[in-house]
């Protein structure tokens, strides 16, 4: 009987969209514009948080500027929900952030 619930439990789990694992980046904090955390990597490329959980925002002040401009390896999870209009939308929230300059 345990295996069977280990076993449903697993194929629920891993087809169920709203489930997501973390990520990590590498970029420099450019600040809080448009009510997001933007960061850039060495390549460019642009990665917005519409939010950081309370760990993060406990231990750091995302609005201060002197954490502008440094570097940091930034952990997020991807998690789907929906809007007004009962459309999916991919929300962007930052668990972890660690500075590395």
């Amino acid at each position: 009987m345990k295996v069977l619930t280990f076993v449903l439990a697993f194929v629920l789990t891993a087809s169920n969209p709203f489930v997501t694992q973390d990520e990590t980046v590498v970029g420099t904090y450019l600040g809080f514009e448009n009510d997001m955390y933007v960061f850039v990597d060495n390549e460019e490329n642009y990665y917005e948080f519409s939010s950081a959980l309370p760990a993060v925002t406990d231990k750091m002040d995302l609005m201060a500027e002197e954490v502008k401009g440094k570097l940091y390896q930034v952990t997020y999870k991807v998690e789907t929900d929906i809007d007004e209009l009962d459309e999916e939308f991919d929300d962007y929230i930052i668990t972890s952030l660690k500075l590395l300059q």
